[in-house]
């Protein structure tokens, strides 16, 4: 009898943040997984967008899967970071059952493509939607439709990035759909240790990053028109904008209904999201949005715009409610959350989404 080895398999992307390392750790019980980012901890740091947690030194504690950082040359456009490798693809690739490509904008994934024989399995991870696409025409939007066409398999988290992938010409059969997740166990476990907030009003957050496509700037506005006389706005997050964001609060008399927190670790946010009514993900362009995932598994209501990725994938589930993200959307939104709210959400839904779930589908990709 011949004893089945486990699959190989390199996971390539830019880094390791810390809702994608609960998949990996899944993944590796089936799989003999190594994990290589690109981007160095040192770049993160530079960025002062991510929290310490986002860092790849952290993974050290991850006993389940082997990683290291790529040596590579980084650049810059924008929001957008790029990398190059300078170490050989070809040795990279070497050995591999499978590549699981996390990206396709750098030139890093194409090196890896090129360099992946014709008995490795390559495997897309697409997170995009059409909403948060930067290109819908020209030759870079043809340029990765070629990327994901010449995959084996491509696995995307949801209905929005499933549209966007077959609107590429990727044929139905080679799309494995999953839904994006986090660790909603330990969210719900924090959830459970609370009997109910004590806080008069209704009290509503945003978490992320404070930039201009987020449109907290918006939230603030229809807070301000929609709030109930008791009710609080709790802000998490740094960026760009804070400064203007306060200056806003301020001009709209919101100071003592509108905290701005700064940034908090991804461990130390359940104890957050206990203390809240509702969660509002205002976002122009969203390519998911797992804090929505987050709160929903804390038992909270969410308000969500309809250009997040998570959008379409959570509607009809209890307490959710999807808007336009515009002022009068955002204020319907609030409007709603107030008037039909209960209490926490009991059991909900989003807890079948667990990082088990979605890194079998990621299994399926790979061995099928």
């Amino acid at each position: 009898m011949i004893e089945q080895t486990a699959p190989r398999v390199l996971w390539i992307t830019n880094n390791a943040p810390p809702y994608r390392r609960p998949v990996w750790r899944a993944l590796s019980a089936a799989t003999t997984l190594e994990v290589l980012l690109l981007a160095s901890d040192e770049g993160l740091a530079n960025e002062r967008r991510r929290g310490e947690d986002w860092m790849g030194a952290n993974l050290g504690s991850e006993p389940a899967y082997k990683h290291r950082f790529a040596r590579s040359s980084r650049f810059e456009r924008g929001e957008s970071s790029y990398f190059l490798l300078r170490e050989s693809a070809r040795r990279l690739a070497r050995g591999r059952d499978a590549v699981v490509f996390g990206g396709w904008e750098s030139p890093a994934y194409w090196q890896i493509l090129a360099a992946v024989g014709r008995s490795t399995r390559r495997v897309g991870f697409y997170e995009s939607t059409l909403w948060s696409s930067r290109y819908s025409a020209g030759p870079i939007a043809a340029a990765r439709a070629r990327f994901y066409r010449s995959m084996d398999v491509v696995v995307v988290p949801g209905v929005a990035a499933g549209d966007a992938i077959r609107s590429m010409g990727v044929p139905a059969a080679r799309i494995l759909e999953g839904f994006n997740a986090v660790d909603v166990s330990s969210f719900a476990a924090a959830s459970a240790r609370v009997v109910s907030p004590t806080h008069a009003g209704h009290a509503f957050a945003y978490v992320g990053q404070l930039i201009e496509r987020k449109n907290v700037a918006g939230m603030i506005r229809a807070f301000s028109k929609a709030r109930g006389v008791h009710d609080t706005l709790t802000i998490v997050g740094s960026g760009d904008q804070l400064p203007m964001l306060k200056d806003l609060t301020l001009a709209l008399g919101l100071e003592e209904r509108v905290r701005f927190v700064g940034q908090v670790a991804n461990e130390e946010l359940p104890s957050v999201l206990v203390t809240v009514d509702t969660l509002i993900l205002p976002s122009l362009e969203e390519v998911w949005g797992l804090v929505v995932n987050e709160a929903l598994a804390s038992g909270c209501q969410v308000i969500v715009s309809e250009r997040a990725g998570v959008a379409p994938s959570v509607q009809g589930m209890r307490g959710v409610y999807i808007v336009s993200p515009t002022v009068d959307g955002i204020i319907k939104g609030i409007g709603l959350a107030r008037s039909r709210y209960i209490g926490r959400v009991p059991k909900p839904e989003i807890l079948r989404h667990s990082p088990e779930a979605f890194a079998s589908v990621f299994q399926k990709a790979i061995c099928d």
